[in-house]
């Protein structure tokens, strides 16, 4: 239970439940067959984004809950941090890609719930590398091992 009251787990908390609000958003608005190639391959690249996201991430807590993290062959703290990195990068392009290029307005609400959710999420991301890479007595530079 101490592992949940860690601030990097509630962020990560967070992260999940973010990631999983603008994928169940912009599922729930669909996409139209209608409109272009580009349009549904920028909607899939998005969708795609979000639900990856939200399962490594909630992957990562499950392993951090179960104390599983500690025996698998690699750095933990630099995966994690890697990979929070990578998932920055990704919403951060959702959360471009998705309102310019995506989405038309008829009836807009959860299509711009789903961006600010996005934006809120690549947020959560870009503070967790902060904070993991932080850490007072870590060495600095990106995946030490």
């Amino acid at each position: 239970m101490a592992t949940v009251c860690v601030p990097l787990s509630v962020l990560r908390l967070l992260e999940v439940a973010l990631t999983c609000v603008s994928f169940s958003l912009v599922a729930s608005v669909g996409h139209s067959s209608s409109s272009s190639s580009s349009s549904s391959s920028y909607w899939a690249w998005c969708m795609f984004s979000w639900c990856f996201c939200c399962f490594l991430t909630l992957l990562i807590l499950v392993l951090e809950f179960a104390r599983l993290s500690a025996r698998l062959p690699i750095s933990w703290d630099d995966f994690t941090a890697a990979f929070a990195m990578l998932a920055a990068l990704m919403l951060l392009a959702a959360s471009i890609i998705y309102p310019s290029v995506v989405f038309s307005c008829p009836g807009c609400a959860r299509q711009v719930a789903a961006s600010v959710t996005s934006c809120l999420a690549f947020l959560a991301y870009c503070v967790e590398v902060g904070v993991t890479r932080a850490q007072p007595g870590q060495v600095s530079g990106f995946l030490s091992t």
